[in-house]
């Protein structure tokens, strides 16, 4: 039986972001998906160190994703927000005291 990767929160805030921004997000959800493929065959292949890169391929591309419609947001301060650290952050530059 296959192990079920837990979904990234990175994905609902992908989700979400792509209703609010559109196509650009949406390519970048689409890439982490394949890389998401890609280490599903890797685990049930038993390739561990492929599977470590192609992790770190899928959180690269959504933190890149984030920061490229955050720019005020530097990359290494989205990829250090733990789960649900983005909500109070991510908001549209109107709402921004």
């Amino acid at each position: 039986m296959a192990k079920v990767i837990e979904p990234d929160i990175r994905y609902s805030i992908l989700a979400v972001l792509r209703d609010r921004h559109g196509m650009d997000v949406r390519l970048s959800e689409i890439k982490a998906r394949l890389i998401e493929i890609r280490l599903l065959v890797a685990e049930a292949g038993g390739l561990v160190a492929e599977r470590e890169e192609l992790n770190a391929q899928r959180h690269a591309v959504s933190n890149a994703a984030l920061h490229q419609l955050y720019p005020q947001i530097p990359v290494s301060t989205i990829a250090n927000m733990a789960d649900g650290g983005y909500s109070h952050i991510l908001k549209p530059a109107a709402e921004v005291g």
